[in-house]
């Protein structure tokens, strides 16, 4: 079973302004552990964000059951998704 991590990281973002401004955004992490989570999103961000200044503010478990994978885009949307059933005997829905 996947176990998913929420990591949100603090840096400095320049708007297109110039001005420097401090953000706090989440990332999606798949990992076993916090520590593997940590090591992960440290590996991701030090690509992402230029000479690497940034803190991770905090890490969570997610309570994501399911994630569906678009080969289009690399990007995820937290949606509620509810799974009915119809039963073939009363024709009944069921959740």
């Amino acid at each position: 079973m996947t176990t998913w991590f929420v990591c949100k990281v603090k840096y400095l973002r320049i708007d297109e302004q110039g001005n420097a401004k401090q953000v706090v955004e989440p990332y999606l992490v798949d990992a076993v552990s916090f520590s593997d989570a940590e090591a992960r999103i440290y590996k991701e961000m030090a690509q992402i964000i230029p000479g690497g200044e940034f803190t991770v503010a905090d890490i969570s478990r997610s309570p994501y059951e399911d994630i569906f994978y678009f080969d289009d885009t690399n990007r995820l949307y937290k949606c509620k998704i509810t799974y009915s059933d119809l039963d073939p005997r009363t024709d009944k829905e069921k959740r």
